[in-house]
């Protein structure tokens, strides 16, 4: 029988809340302790899980940490661990924008699951068969890899710990911010519509679509629409529409039409480009 390693938990918001559903069958972690300043008593805790609100009363003869809290209280949270002078312990944090760069006594590390978590959950199903980016000393990566495999997830480096803003800034676009850009269409429509709550439904299947064209082809062969038709007439009646029935999109139409336009850079002449790029004019974000 492998070896279980007693574990204490950080923080039971979004992640947190999963790796609580994680713990109760893993065959590589025990769970003995919660540490979380928020109320526990949404979860059915075991009792024989030690409960605690500050780290300081970290169970000494815990071997591993999960640290899940905002990015902003990690390094102190380490910081108040090396003052326990806690022996032989491995903590993993969970961060998709820190590096490893100060030295503890400790073994840590970031590892960072690519997927949404926007509300607690009861389940860990959605943190399975996911990438994960591990960044740490050798301790914490052999710790790493066995929750990974455990979850039949892929575990992935990034060429040096410099790029870690710039991998962090891509899974913000992939997702913050394509919510975003969705919210900004539904808003869009709905103003054209005359049931304007059926918004989501009417755009849903040209979403769907759209991303499944995005990872099955190439990004130009991906593409339909105004731009790549080079259909300019209708890029201007998109940007009058806009200006007059929801000005608040009308800078996303114009950079994102831009951004159309570099990665279809080869299907355009010079005086199509010229052309499509007076139309779209200057964005308030260049």
């Amino acid at each position: 029988m492998s070896k279980k390693y007693s574990t204490s938990l950080v923080g039971i918001g979004a992640l947190g809340s999963r790796f609580l559903s994680f713990f109760q069958n893993s065959k590589n972690f025990e769970l003995r302790q919660i540490i979380s300043t928020k109320s526990y008593k949404e979860f059915q805790i075991p009792n024989q899980i030690k409960i605690a609100s500050l780290i300081e009363n970290l169970d000494l003869k815990i071997e591993v940490v999960f640290i899940c809290l905002p990015d902003s209280l990690i390094f102190e949270a380490l910081e108040k661990i090396e003052q326990l002078k806690s022996q032989n312990l491995t903590v993993l944090c969970f961060s998709g924008a820190l590096v490893p760069k100060q030295k503890f006594s400790f073994n840590y590390g970031f590892l960072h699951p690519v997927n949404s978590f926007p509300q607690k959950s009861d389940s860990h199903s959605d943190l399975e068969e996911i990438y994960w980016n591990s960044m740490g000393d050798s301790k914490f990566t052999r710790i790493a890899n066995l929750l990974t495999q455990e979850l039949r997830g892929k575990a992935f480096e990034l060429k040096n710990e410099d790029l870690k803003p710039l991998y962090h800034s891509s899974c913000v676009i992939a997702s913050n911010l394509l919510t975003s850009l969705l919210a900004t269409a539904e808003e869009s429509i709905s103003k054209a519509l005359n049931e304007p709550t059926q918004s989501k439904l009417v755009l849903k299947n040209l979403v769907e679509q759209s991303v499944k064209n995005f990872f099955e082809s190439e990004n130009k062969n991906a593409l339909s629409g105004p731009v790549k038709r080079k259909d300019f007439l209708t890029v201007e009646k998109n940007l009058t529409a806009l200006q007059n029935d929801f000005p608040e999109g009308i800078e996303t139409y114009k950079t994102l039409s831009k951004n159309l336009l570099r990665i279809l850079d080869k299907n355009f002449t010079q005086a199509e480009k010229a052309e499509l790029l007076k139309i779209l004019g200057k964005s308030d974000f260049e």
